[in-house]
């Protein structure tokens, strides 16, 4: 039961992390720098995909996302898929941002409408789905002391042009595929029943474990250890949001990477030759694939270090929870994420034996 249920969260970090997108609107947050180091080598990597993964290096750690080179031979155009976690060090951001100079036009993600539009009635509305990831984007973000993506990269640059679905368009696909995040996490539910999700143990004891753990880092506010229970799980995001797509696809990475392709074809038509899609990197996969039948190929893969985990010396960590616990939106969040959790983690007979009805 337990390990099917960390089946289901994991699911969920993978896809609020990963793929879910940025929201329009979102609060700031300020995070203290660490240090940003770039790999190009596979020693200590642990587990991952081609465009995130997980290295463990002595008593440090690291999240790492790719930064994918694409060529198209017949007219010397390049595209670069720039694969983000949403919430990381300031030196990460501080990294990607000074890169974002270098292109002709750098493609973004933004589920609501473009950074600068500033129209209340486009942000998702309070109480819905959301809604609430927008306010746990937030205190992720304060659990693990790090630096939000919109927070760290000048979206108001001349060459950053939005790829994404407004919030009219989001809804409107939604009913056209009758799909809802409440469908996504049905998914994830049968996926968390029917097979094991990567980085997720097995096994009761060992479930259980990890949920001490990380249960224990977030009273103690010990933001090191949380990173090291949910960064190998991240890691996993292509493998199992690959999962959860299916054949037919879904709202979330398939629709939305339809929308960012579009945009891409379109500035290729108008001339442009040096090009980057700044995307979560769970979409890069499918992405890779579309930009292969435009002609392009893979030159080289960048790694870039979003999380660098270092042990916090003893003495130095802070109740970090319990200053969240002190913000009424955060317990009203916590109250209704409790009654979801009630909801969606109830088993059919026969599931912990592995058969659903």
């Amino acid at each position: 039961m337990l390990s099917i249920r960390l089946n289901l969260a994991g699911a969920f970090v993978c896809f609020w992390l990963g793929t879910s997108g940025l929201l329009a609107e979102q609060d700031q947050i300020p995070a203290p720098a660490v240090s940003n180091v770039t790999q190009t080598k596979q020693d200590g990597v642990q587990s991952g995909g081609q465009y995130i993964r997980y290295v463990e290096k002595g008593k440090t750690a690291q999240l790492q996302t790719a930064i994918a080179h694409f060529v198209r031979d017949r007219d010397g155009a390049t595209v670069d898929l720039i694969a983000v976690v949403h919430i990381g060090d300031q030196a990460y951001y501080d990294d990607l941002d000074n890169r974002m100079i270098t292109y002709e036009g750098v493609l973004y993600e933004m589920v609501g409408g473009p950074y600068n539009q500033k129209v209340e009635e486009s942000a998702p509305a309070q109480g819905t789905p959301l809604a609430a990831l927008t306010m746990l984007h937030g205190m992720m973000q304060t659990l693990l002391q790090l630096e939000y993506q919109k927070d760290g990269i000048d979206y108001l640059r001349g060459n950053f042009i939005h790829a994404d679905v407004d919030w009219e368009k989001f809804q409107a696909l939604s009913e056209q595929r009758n799909q809802t995040l409440v469908t996504w996490f049905e998914r994830a539910i049968a996926l968390a029943n029917s097979e094991q999700i990567p980085g997720i143990p097995n096994n009761e004891e060992e479930s259980q474990e990890m949920l001490t753990a990380l249960l224990t880092a977030v009273i103690n506010g010990d933001a090191a250890t949380i990173k090291r229970v949910l960064a190998p799980i991240l890691s996993e995001a292509e493998t199992l949001i690959t999962r959860l797509e299916g054949e037919q696809g879904t709202i979330i990475v398939t629709e939305r990477n339809k929308i960012a392709f579009e945009v891409l074809h379109e500035q290729l038509r108008f001339g442009k030759r040096k090009l980057a899609v700044l995307y979560g990197a769970g979409h890069m996969p499918d992405l890779e694939k579309r930009l292969q039948k435009l002609g392009f190929h893979k030159t080289n893969t960048e790694w870039k270090t979003a999380w660098d985990i270092h042990d916090v010396p003893t003495g130095l960590s802070k109740n970090i929870l319990g200053d969240l616990l002190q913000d009424k939106k955060i317990k009203g969040l916590l109250n209704s994420a409790m009654k979801l959790i009630d909801e969606i983690t109830k088993l059919p007979k026969g599931a912990e034996g592995g058969k659903t009805e």
